[in-house]
């Protein structure tokens, strides 16, 4: 459920864009928060390598606090502190246009944002970082599977972690793309036992797709509600292979 949005115009084209920030334990109408000058701002991390393994995306949403909501309706005292996720995906954060389509999806990072006492009014910036980025912080579940899986149900398990809707993954290669993506692996590679004889996880999420990426020579970034995995670098094989989620998990 939306629990706040900011709602701004581009300076450019004049078109109507809304940030919204989503609660699971929220119910009602949404907040609808002020934007400062720059609402929203988004960059990619390392954009100047083509050939990094995953190319995550980070910024900030920024909004006003004068202890009013846009429409003038005063505000509870430390309000912000609700949004404050508890972890790296607890608050999704969606930006879409006034067409309704995604343009960003990603979440708000579990920081502390902080604020200034005794200030009337102040810039908050929320920082933010594309799904791919959170998966950093999640380790890999050694016992998910048993035996062999491909590398179609490591991916389909990746993005089932994430609370947010991918409708395609685009991948370089064409019809050997699907030949690469049902290759088998042993899924106990993820797992190793410690000194107590305790059978865990040894990596995270992203250290698992970082893997892939690089055993298959592909690049891994998300463009609004899209997976692209590329292979700047292979003239051989131009063609996209469109793979919507309900195939992934078909594979």
């Amino acid at each position: 459920m939306i629990h706040w949005q900011v709602r701004f115009k581009s300076l450019r084209n004049n078109r109507l864009y809304t940030a919204s920030i989503y609660d699971d334990q929220f119910s009602g109408n949404p907040i609808h928060l002020k934007g400062a000058a720059r609402p929203f701002e988004t960059e990619e991390d390392a954009k100047d390598d083509l050939f990094n393994d995953i190319i995550t995306q980070s910024g900030y949403l920024r909004i006003v606090n004068d202890k009013k909501d846009y429409n003038g309706n005063t505000l509870p005292d430390n309000w912000w502190r609700d949004v404050i996720p508890e972890t790296d995906i607890s608050r999704p954060v969606i930006l879409t246009d006034d067409y309704g389509n995604i343009l960003w999806q990603g979440f708000l990072q579990a920081q502390n944002f902080g604020m200034n006492m005794y200030v009337n009014a102040q810039e908050i910036s929320l920082p933010v970082q594309c799904a791919l980025a959170t998966l950093s912080r999640i380790d890999m579940d050694a016992d998910a599977y048993t035996g062999q899986k491909n590398f179609a149900a490591l991916l389909d398990y990746a993005l089932d972690i994430l609370p947010l809707d991918f409708e395609n993954i685009y991948i370089q290669g064409g019809a050997d793309a699907m030949q690469w993506m049902i290759k088998r692996f042993d899924w106990r590679i993820f797992g190793e036992t410690d000194q107590d004889g305790v059978y865990d996880s040894n990596c995270s999420v992203f250290d698992a797709l970082e893997d892939m990426c690089k055993y298959w020579g592909w690049t891994m970034r998300t463009h609004q509600d899209d997976i692209y995995l590329t292979c700047v670098d292979d003239t051989s094989v131009p063609n996209f292979q469109n793979v919507t989620r309900a195939q992934l998990t078909t594979m």
